[in-house]
């Protein structure tokens, strides 16, 4: 087997990563959404992850 490149690399990771979020929201019956990137501070919606 060959050695990839980090592109190739890359482009193998994105495909089993969609390959599994496929496969997971079709067995679920999951659709993906867009979520807000930004929301009020005061909303109590942010989980305090981002470090702010």
């Amino acid at each position: 087997m060959k050695k990839l490149t980090l592109l190739e690399t890359e482009l193998a990771i994105k495909y089993i990563k969609d390959l599994f979020q496929n496969a997971l929201s079709k067995e679920l019956n999951l659709l993906r959404v867009s979520a807000p990137l930004i929301i009020a501070p005061d909303s109590g919606l942010n989980d305090n992850l981002n470090g702010w």
